[in-house]
């Protein structure tokens, strides 16, 4: 499904413009803790007694939250709460650098024009409370509407997302103004084959093609797509996303800037390293 048939039900191209209620961070916390308690459907969570656990149960209960009413007071304290946390964080922005560049570090923190999610074909986002794959990280950090805007998209489209495909999204609270997501192969042990090393090759193309339709991209950082929960091998996957994603630059009149790869542990950075 192309871009323009899901693009105006998303408002895809309007600006956001978060929401904000002026009250300090401990309270803002327990007004959408009691608010999200009185949703059907709450699972129980332990110890909430705390701010600290009161935000991470706000963190589960958005994880399992399915896409439903976002209605006013629900937006209004989850943007204030996760602006709040925004404007706390060291933000990262590319600088003038070589057209390929590689960075370590949490991938919400980058302040380019759209960052990658490598989610699951249900494309929803990771329904897990407080699961740390990266589907989960960025849904967390970018509020509720993400979710909904997915939602949108896979009503239209009616069957699961293709593995090696991509949709686009806003950012919503994320640094970044969009999100590009798709679905990397799930290896969970199985030898790699030429298909599934395809559609892992598939998905950085993918995401380029996609990102290319919008000229205001021109900062763009891919995660490590499958490498995660779908467990393909972090050395193989590195060489076949930089080999991807150099031959399609090579073959195309683009508009990029920078393309990053980012990588959170130490040895995804040594491999990657190497390899550029």
């Amino acid at each position: 499904m192309k871009i323009n048939h899901y693009a105006s039900d998303i408002l895809l191209f309007e600006p956001f413009e978060p929401m904000k209620a002026d009250f300090p961070y401990d309270e803002v916390v327990e007004h959408l803790f009691d608010l999200l308690r009185t949703e059907p459907n709450v699972p129980h969570v332990e110890q909430t007694k705390t701010t600290e656990q009161k935000r991470q149960a706000i963190r589960a209960y958005f994880n399992v939250r399915f896409p439903g009413e976002l209605y006013r007071r629900l937006l209004l304290l989850s943007d204030t709460l996760l602006q709040q946390e925004l404007a706390q964080k060291e933000l990262y922005v590319p600088s003038d650098g070589p057209l390929v560049a590689l960075w370590q570090g949490d991938i919400t923190t980058l302040q380019v024009d759209a960052i990658v999610n490598a989610g699951n074909d249900q494309l929803r986002g990771c329904f897990h409370p407080l699961h740390n794959c990266i589907d989960n990280v960025i849904h967390s950090a970018a509020g509720p509407q993400l979710r909904a805007d997915c939602d949108v998209i896979m009503d239209s489209q009616r069957q699961p997302e293709l593995v090696g495909g991509a949709k686009i999204t806003r950012g919503y609270n994320l640094p970044a103004r969009f999100v590009i997501h798709t679905v990397g192969p799930n290896v969970a042990g199985a030898p790699l084959t030429p298909l599934i090393e395809a559609q892992l090759a598939s998905c950085y193309t993918s995401v380029l093609n996609v990102a290319h339709e919008i000229p205001t991209i021109k900062t763009l950082a891919f995660c490590s797509i499958a490498t995660g929960e779908f467990r393909f091998p972090k050395e193989r996957a590195a060489e076949i996303a930089i080999t991807t994603t150099k031959k399609w630059l090579a073959n195309h009149d683009h508009h990029f800037q920078q393309i990053i790869f980012n990588t959170f542990g130490d040895d995804n950075t040594e491999i990657y390293a190497q390899l550029l």
